[in-house]
């Protein structure tokens, strides 16, 4: 959450949020594999929000990000409709 700040502050000033969209974007993959690269168990989710986060996600990134992005609890009402954001994080994934 601490990114979306700095997400918002670029978007504002016109520019692109590229490495905070990235960071996002590895936080998406994160709470969508739920395993690390070699498929150990899960990978802890220490969040409130862990059983909606998880239910969120699809398989594709596109999925993914519009998955993640419709909780508004995260990323408001403002990043999910911004278009140069939700491409940043699906290109990442």
């Amino acid at each position: 959450m601490r990114l979306l700040g700095t997400v918002r502050d670029r978007l504002a000033a016109g520019g692109t949020p590229r490495w905070a969209a990235l960071g996002v974007a590895a936080w998406m993959v994160y709470v969508a594999l739920g395993h690390d690269r070699r498929g150990r168990p899960p990978l802890p989710l220490d969040d409130p929000l862990a059983a909606r986060l998880r239910a969120a996600v699809g398989t594709e990134p596109a999925s993914i990000v519009a998955g993640l992005l419709g909780v508004t609890e995260v990323f408001g009402d403002d990043l999910p409709g911004h278009a140069e954001f939700r491409a940043l994080l699906t290109d990442s994934g």
